[in-house]
C-alpha cells in the first residue's frame, strides 16, 4: 500500500515533464515551417531580382562592378537565403562587397520591386601619383591611398612621379602610414612653383621621416621641406632665396636646399 501511495504521487512530475517534451517539439515544428515558409517566399521567381543594371564611366569599370555585383547575388544568406530575393535584398550589404573589393569613389544602388530590378551606378578613385620602385608600380589617389585596380580614365602625363627605395610600398597599411594627402598636396604646390624655371621637380622621395619630404630637382639637387610646413611659407622662402642668389656672380651649382629650419634657408652647393 505504501508503494502504491509512493508511486502515485510522482505522476504529476511525469506530467509535468511530458509537457514540457511536446511544448519543445512544437516550438520545433513551428520553427521549421517557418523557415520552410521563408525559404519558398524568398526564392518565389516574382519576388527575385531578375535585372540588373550596372553603369560606370568604363567599360572596364562596368564589367568590374558586374562581376562583384553579380557574385554577392549568387551567393546566400544563412547558407539557404538567396541574396536575389527583393524581400530579404539588403543594400548595404553589397554596398560593403563593392567597397571591399573596388575602389569606388561614389557608390549608388537602387531596387526597383515592381520591375525586379536591381540598378547600380559607381564612380572610381583616379590616380593623382605613381609611387616608382626597383620592381613594381602603385597608383595612389588624392588622400594618398593606393589603388587596387586603375577603372577611371587619367592623364598619365599629369601624375606626380614618386620614388622609392623599399619594398613594402605595395602593402596598403605601409603606404597609408607614410603618405598623405597633405604631402601630395605639397607636392603639387611645388610643381606647380618650380614649372616655369629651369629647374622643374622631377619626382618626390616616399617619405621615410615623419617630420620631412624631400623633392629630388632637375640638375640633380634636392629640396628638403618639413612635412608640415604651410605651402605659402615654403615659395615665401623659396622667393627670397632665388632673389638673392642671383646677385651672386657666377654661382655654383646647387646641391639642396634644405627649408625645415623656420624662416631660416640652409643651403649647399656642390
Amino acid at each position: 500500500m505504501r508503494d502504491f501511495q509512493h508511486s502515485k504521487q510522482k505522476n504529476p512530475h511525469r506530467g509535468l515533464r511530458n509537457s514540457s517534451s511536446v511544448r519543445r517539439l512544437a516550438l520545433r515544428i513551428a520553427f521549421v515551417v517557418l523557415l520552410a515558409g521563408s525559404y519558398m517566399v524568398a526564392t518565389m521567381p516574382p519576388l527575385r531580382i531578375q535585372t540588373v543594371e550596372v553603369h560606370a564611366s568604363t567599360e572596364q569599370g562596368r564589367m568590374a562592378l558586374e562581376r562583384v555585383t553579380s557574385d554577392f547575388l549568387s551567393a546566400r544568406s544563412l547558407w539557404i537565403f538567396p541574396n536575389r530575393s527583393l524581400p530579404l535584398f539588403r543594400a548595404s550589404r553589397l554596398r560593403a562587397a563593392i567597397e571591399g573589393t573596388l575602389p569606388v569613389q561614389t557608390l549608388s544602388i537602387a531596387t526597383k520591386f515592381k520591375e525586379r530590378k536591381l540598378a547600380v551606378a559607381a564612380a572610381f578613385r583616379v590616380p593623382v601619383a605613381r609611387i616608382q620602385t626597383a620592381s613594381s608600380t602603385l597608383y595612389v589617389d588624392p588622400d594618398g591611398q593606393p589603388l587596387s585596380m586603375l577603372l577611371e580614365p587619367y592623364d598619365g602625363r599629369q601624375l606626380l612621379e614618386i620614388r622609392s627605395a623599399r619594398a613594402d610600398i605595395q602593402t596598403e597599411s605601409t603606404t597609408r602610414s607614410r603618405l598623405s594627402g597633405k604631402d601630395l598636396d605639397a607636392y603639387h604646390a611645388l610643381k606647380a612653383y618650380f614649372e616655369k624655371t629651369p629647374t622643374p621637380v622631377l619626382w618626390m622621395v616616399m617619405p621615410e621621416d615623419p617630420d620631412s619630404i624631400t623633392f629630388q630637382m632637375t640638375h640633380n639637387w634636392q629640396l628638403l621641406v618639413a612635412r608640415h610646413d604651410q605651402r605659402a611659407s615654403i615659395t615665401k622662402r623659396l622667393d627670397i632665396f632665388f632673389r638673392q642668389r642671383q646677385n651672386i656672380a657666377n654661382p655654383k651649382p646647387l646641391e639642396y636646399i634644405d627649408l625645415r629650419f623656420g624662416d631660416k634657408v640652409v643651403s649647399k652647393e656642390k
